[in-house]
């Protein structure tokens, strides 16, 4: 489920857990949302594919598209917010953890 979303529904007194449910059967939904919402919810960043493993992957598609003159910015977008889970100690989380970027950003906990 997109964190940012999230937030703002949650900062407006929704529950993030009843919007997932009412998107999850539209095109916003899919395999990975509905298998890790909930872990998202609970706060669990149990490593699956962990951050540190899309960091040397962002790497090659930034270095890749800046050898071809093209522009990525959001690969670029998503770099930084992954390099910035590393700084804060986050690397061997698994990249559903880029909803604690979004708790750190916003100043709050998502609780669904």
């Amino acid at each position: 489920m997109g964190k940012p979303m999230s937030i703002n529904v949650q900062k407006a007194g929704v529950d993030p857990a009843r919007v997932y449910q009412a998107i999850r059967s539209g095109l916003a939904g899919s395999t990975v949302m509905d298998q890790k919402s909930q872990k998202i919810f609970d706060g669990d960043f149990t490593p699956g594919f962990r951050i540190e493993l899309h960091i040397k992957d962002l790497q090659n598609v930034m270095d890749t598209s800046h050898q071809i003159n093209v522009s990525a910015p959001f690969s670029s977008l998503a770099m930084e917010i992954m390099q910035s889970l590393k700084a804060h100690g986050h690397e061997k989380d698994d990249h559903s953890g880029i909803a604690e970027w979004y708790e750190m950003v916003n100043d709050m906990k998502l609780q669904g």
